[in-house]
């Protein structure tokens, strides 16, 4: 009768941690593919920046208290001059060739891109770029706040990423789960074996 309780305790056991392991892999998958793990970045600047320009998925140019136009461009491939503010005598031809939509621009975010923490009152403007291709996808959310400043926050999308996440990241919690479950009944063996009376010979 023990051996049968034994039993049925660690397949309850076994399920649930399998369970549970599959709906981290989901959270995780999710998160992965919406871009929850996409941090925001300053875009470091000594000027005081009053209104975004232009923007597509890897560059913005923004207009600074002085009256200059700066870019910021953060795909290194293009050149040398990436991912600092360079200063521009007007906007470039080609920063919607090639998939790279028009820009959007509003004084908010739309409600679903999360801001960094404590800034959200603080924004002025807020400027969508995106990239849409044949296989994958790029979009950038760029935010001015009041006090000049300007943040970034990117994110990249593939076919088969959207096909291949949602998968691997349920199976692969599915094997943790396993292997917690493994861990739990070698504690839970150890801990019986460690308080269990223990005889001597005279």
């Amino acid at each position: 009768m023990k051996e049968l309780i034994h039993f049925f305790f660690s397949f309850v056991m076994l399920v649930a941690f399998c369970i549970a392991g599959f709906l981290v892999g989901a959270v995780v998958a999710d998160g992965v593919l919406t871009g929850d793990y996409s941090g925001w970045k300053l875009l470091g600047s000594s000027y005081e920046f009053e209104q975004i320009v232009e923007a597509n998925s890897y560059m913005v140019l923004a207009q600074a208290e002085n009256g200059n136009l700066y870019a910021w461009d953060s795909n290194c491939l293009l050149g040398i001059h990436c991912r600092r503010w360079i200063e521009v005598s007007e906007i470039p031809d080609d920063m919607h060739n090639e998939g790279e939509m028009a820009m959007q621009k509003g004084d908010m975010c739309e409600p679903q891109v999360k801001l960094p923490a404590g800034i959200q009152d603080n924004v002025i403007e807020c400027a969508r770029g995106w990239y849409a291709g044949p296989e994958f996808g790029h979009v950038a959310y760029y935010i001015l706040l009041d006090n000049g400043k300007i943040w970034a926050w990117r994110h990249s999308s593939s076919m088969i990423m959207d096909i291949v996440a949602p998968f691997s990241f349920r199976i692969g919690g599915i094997v943790l789960g396993f292997g917690a479950f493994i861990v739990f009944m070698r504690f839970r063996i150890g801990k019986k074996t460690s308080v269990s009376p223990s005889t001597s010979t005279v």
